[in-house]
């Protein structure tokens, strides 16, 4: 495969990585915001405590205290609402797999390959991202919102394909791969319906 071809071939994969994660996000146009799924309420807190201290009936005071407290709930709630923003059924229905597979991607060049400010500054955004709408429930217009989401991880996924089909070693494999990905992200497309509500309020 020479090099000028598969240049083009991989700028095509890209576009069409790009369009699929488009026509993705469409789904979501009819919503009018995430859904307490994504949110972290006081009254999540109180549940999920009230949950904990009946399953403690019977056990030590002190080990329940120890394992079930306002400081571990709180830290061990947060990370369930945060890691929610990274699990493969959102993503799939927000950028498409292949837009996921991209992101995944993008994460491991990322800590494989030497950090420079500019990469460092990314990853933050990345990681930061979710934070403000778990915790303070953004107030803003849903498509505003998704857009938030939407940019910064089509950016990330785009990168991380384009950082994989790049490498010089089994690069038919890698092309063939990103292709067969974008078929199951199409296929995804018939199962999107049912798996926004999940996400979002009509």
């Amino acid at each position: 495969m020479g090099n000028k071809v598969t240049k083009i071939i991989i700028v095509v994969i890209l576009i069409s990585v790009f369009i699929t994660e488009v026509i993705t996000i469409a789904n979501w146009l009819h919503c009018k915001n995430f859904n307490d799924y994504l949110h972290f309420y006081s009254v999540n807190r109180l549940y999920y405590l009230l949950e904990n201290l009946h399953n403690d009936i019977g056990e030590n005071v002190l080990v329940a205290r120890f394992y079930h407290n306002k400081l571990t709930d709180d830290v061990v709630l947060f990370l369930q609402y945060y890691l929610r923003f990274f699990d493969v059924r959102f993503n799939a229905s927000l950028i498409s797999l292949s837009g996921y597979a991209g992101i995944l991607l993008w994460l491991y060049y990322f800590f494989k390959q030497r950090k420079t400010k500019i990469t460092t500054f990314f990853a933050a955004v990345f990681f930061i991202l979710p934070i403000g709408e778990i915790l303070i429930n953004l107030k803003l217009s849903f498509i505003l919102q998704i857009l938030i989401f939407f940019v910064p991880f089509i950016f990330y996924s785009l990168w991380g394909i384009y950082e994989f089909m790049n490498k010089p070693n089994y690069k038919k494999f890698r092309i063939s791969f990103i292709i067969i990905l974008i078929i199951f992200s199409l296929w995804w497309l018939i199962i999107i319906p049912y798996a926004v509500p999940v996400y979002c309020v009509s």
